[in-house]
């Protein structure tokens, strides 16, 4: 599976496979399907395919793909919450103008009072 495609069109595309392979005749066992949508889950994905991994009891492919579908909706949300943020950040920039303070030299007699003298009174 790819990251720049929806995590479950990609899965019922791999359902459709399995299912032409069972229609031939190959016995096709639910749990290593379940098992290989898993394994094929893409990168960005990692954290949720180990948290799969790790699970006790046996997911069903319907709730696995249900699964899929909730953790697909909260990173949409996800990215549109991040994507506000950064837009109002923005936002309050630009409202503001930026102040540049030019680069400035020390002179060597700034260190001298008026005068011509330095600071200790000399």
């Amino acid at each position: 599976m790819t990251d720049d495609r929806s995590v479950v069109a990609q899965s019922h595309e791999l359902q459709k496979i399995a299912h032409e392979i069972i229609s031939e005749g190959i016995p096709l066992d639910e749990q290593f399907q379940v098992t290989v949508m898993i394994d094929k889950l893409p990168p960005l994905w990692k954290e949720f395919k180990n948290n799969l991994r790790h699970k006790s009891k046996d997911f069903f492919l319907e709730s696995l793909i249900t699964k899929f579908r909730i953790e697909e909706e909260h990173r949409k949300q996800d990215q549109k919450d991040k994507v506000l943020v950064v837009s109002n950040r923005n936002h309050t920039r630009s409202s503001t103008p930026a102040v540049l303070k030019p680069n400035r030299k020390i002179n060597k007699n700034q260190n001298k009072n008026q005068n011509g003298g330095n600071w200790n009174g000399n």
